[in-house]
C-alpha cells in the first residue's frame, strides 16, 4: 500500500538517500507490519516496483507467445491440414495432445507463458474444422485474419513491455 504525505503530517526522510520522503509504503510479512519512507526519485529502485515490472513483463510476454502462437499455426495450418478433411483429423489430435500434455506440464512447473502457449495450441486445434484453418486452396481468408490477430496480439505486447516493462 502507498500512501502520499500529502495532508498526512508525516515527516519522514528518505530510507534510501536521506532526502524528504513523499512515499510511505507498508506491507505485512510474517504477521510483522513495516513502513518503508521513500522519496520519489528512490522508489522505481525499491523490490515492489521491481516485482510490478517483472510482472508486467511476464504479461507482455503472454501476449507475444500467444499472438506467435497463432500467426505459426495460421502460416502453417496449410501444410498441418487443419481443418482440410471431414471430422477430427489426426492433426487435430496430435495437436491437441502435444498442447494438453505441455498445458499440464507448465501448470506442474509454474510456467505461466508455456502453459497459456500451451492452452492456445489447444484450442486452435480444436476450433480448426470450425476456424475452417487450411480448408481453402492457397493461404485463405481465415489464415490472413489468424497472422493478423497474431501480429497485432505480438506487436501490443511489444508495446506493453516497453510501456510498462
Amino acid at each position: 500500500m502507498t500512501d502520499s504525505t500529502h495532508g498526512s503530517g508525516i515527516n519522514a526522510t528518505c530510507e534510501a538517500c536521506g532526502a524528504p520522503a513523499t512515499i510511505h509504503i507498508s506491507d505485512m510479512k510474517d504477521g510483522v507490519a513495516t513502513i518503508q519512507h521513500m522519496c520519489a526519485a528512490c522508489v522505481d529502485t525499491t523490490e515492489h516496483n521491481r516485482d510490478s515490472r517483472r510482472r508486467c513483463r511476464g504479461n507482455a510476454a503472454l501476449i507475444i507467445v500467444v499472438g506467435a502462437m497463432i500467426t505459426l499455426i495460421s502460416v502453417l495450418a496449410d501444410w498441418l491440414r487443419f481443418g482440410s478433411g471431414e471430422g477430427f483429423g489426426s492433426q487435430q489430435r496430435q495437436g491437441v495432445f502435444i498442447g494438453a500434455v505441455l498445458l499440464m506440464f507448465g501448470a506442474v512447473v509454474r510456467a505461466r507463458t508455456l502453459f497459456v502457449a500451451a492452452a492456445a495450441a489447444a484450442i486452435l486445434s480444436l476450433l480448426a474444422d470450425w476456424l475452417a484453418f487450411g480448408s481453402n486452396a492457397g493461404f485463405g481468408r481465415q489464415q490472413i485474419i489468424g497472422c493478423s490477430l497474431g501480429i497485432s496480439l505480438i506487436t501490443i505486447g511489444i508495446w506493453w513491455s516497453r510501456r510498462y516493462g
